[in-house]
């Protein structure tokens, strides 16, 4: 108890980029997820495996994550990145590509707020460690109901565009709210990811993806807890 105490205080007050900031990361990716340690699933729910058997005869590869939150906890792309793929993480969180940073060097990692549009807005944060972070406020309040004592801090959003033009095979979208409107903003055309996996807030998301990526030739082929796949025709 009084171990699970410390480490609770100590992340709850770390102050970005000191010294212990520095040594909890470490922590973190190689004490407490053990990076090490190379597992048969790194994914919240087993997606991953899916995955992996999606593109089982394609060695190499190239994806696309965006709301990327942790290199190794609930990700859909370490065991493509363990396989010898690559490709671009994007994350608001300045922690979570940091941690990117440290273990995933083959990768391109990227701070940013993604949206449809660019503006700015308020980044609402339960902790830096959260995978709940979100631009949403109603999004927020309903996984941190005690929003008025977190954290956040600003900043100005950024499209899909603004960093990546070229082909991608696997796209993974994870934005706490904002995943269909941004889905609808990247020009699907041009980067003819061969499998997209997106996050649904309830059924009504399942439709409205279902009709929009159908204009692109993608179909739902497989829905893993509140993830919905859809691939190539």
């Amino acid at each position: 108890m009084i171990k699970k105490f410390l480490r609770t205080y100590i992340k709850k007050n770390l102050r970005y980029g000191s010294y212990l900031y520095r040594i909890y990361l470490f922590y973190n990716l190689y004490i407490k997820e053990k990076f090490y340690l190379k597992r048969k699933t790194y994914s919240q729910n087993r997606e991953d495996l899916f995955i992996n058997k999606f593109f089982k005869k394609q060695k190499k590869g190239y994806y696309l994550d965006i709301g990327a939150f942790h290199p190794l906890k609930f990700s859909n792309t370490q065991l493509l990145y363990n396989r010898g793929w690559n490709g671009i993480n994007i994350d608001m969180n300045p922690v979570s590509i940091d941690c990117f940073n440290i273990v995933r060097t083959r990768d391109k990692n990227i701070k940013a707020a993604i949206s449809n549009k660019r503006i700015n807005v308020r980044v609402l944060i339960d902790d830096y460690f959260n995978s709940t972070n979100s631009l949403i406020l109603e999004h927020f309040k309903k996984y941190n109901p005690k929003f008025s004592k977190k954290k956040f801090f600003y900043t100005k959003t950024n499209r899909v565009s603004d960093f990546i033009s070229q082909n991608i095979d696997f796209l993974n979208i994870d934005l706490e709210g904002l995943d269909f409107e941004v889905i609808k903003d990247i020009n699907l055309k041009k980067l003819k990811p061969k499998l997209i996996c997106a996050e649904m807030l309830n059924e009504m998301d399942k439709k409205k993806y279902s009709s929009f990526l159908k204009i692109y030739n993608y179909k739902l082929i497989k829905q893993i807890s509140s993830n919905l796949f859809f691939s190539k025709i």
